[in-house]
């Protein structure tokens, strides 16, 4: 048995999910499925979900399961599995040209809420440009955060490994972190996995004009 780029990545999108909903998700791999096994090792997948021999020992584990060992994240997992398979084009697309991504921070109405706006694109080469400044304004005690994407944003990667990282990180504070105005394609992602309840205010705020 072999598990490609697609099979980890719906594992730790099945991990994320999970973990929001207060659950644990485990896995089964028999000892025979040594190439599963390296793979879970090599990305880090399996420092964050518990892994079994059978399903015997999986249900009979009791919560919360046996602790992580080493940090690890799912952005972290992702970007292992792009290093893991870098033929993947769909998890390393490369912009045909520069691309840039603009973004401001102005004050909500309430005087509570931070609105960050971006325009341009997002990418495998911008988006960390996004998560520096989502942890600069966490850093700087702005914890309720409202991202607001132009209608004509481009979105060339998936943001969503960052944006539920600070959304974790403000909402264990009492903060939060809400999405205006997604594009299509995000919004798609988003009603898929379930996620769309997490990425809203922790209570009504104007956003700035």
């Amino acid at each position: 048995m072999l598990l490609d780029a697609a099979g980890l990545v719906l594992l730790a999108r099945a991990e994320t999910r999970a973990r929001l909903l207060g659950c644990e998700l485990r896995a089964v791999v028999p000892d025979a499925s040594a190439p599963v096994q390296r793979e879970l090792d090599v990305t880090g997948l399996g420092r964050l979900v518990p892994v079994f021999p059978d399903v015997a020992s999986a249900t009979a584990a009791p919560p919360p399961g046996r602790r992580r060992t080493g940090p690890a994240d799912t952005a972290d997992v992702l970007d292992a599995i792009r290093a893991l398979h870098p033929g993947d084009a769909a998890l390393t697309p490369a912009p045909s040209a520069p691309s840039e991504l603009t973004i401001t921070t102005a004050a909500a109405a309430d005087g509570d809420h931070t609105v960050v706006h971006l325009s341009g694109v997002l990418d495998q080469l911008t988006v960390p440009r996004l998560g520096e400044t989502l942890t600069t304004l966490v850093e700087g005690n702005m914890r309720h955060l409202m991202v607001r994407m132009s209608a004509r944003l481009g979105l060339r990667c998936d943001p969503l490994p960052i944006l539920l990282g600070i959304r974790w990180r403000v909402a264990a504070e009492g903060g939060c972190l809400s999405l205006l105005e997604q594009p299509a394609k995000l919004r798609e992602i988003i009603d898929r996995e379930g996620l769309g309840s997490v990425f809203t205010a922790c209570r009504t705020a104007e956003p700035a004009v």
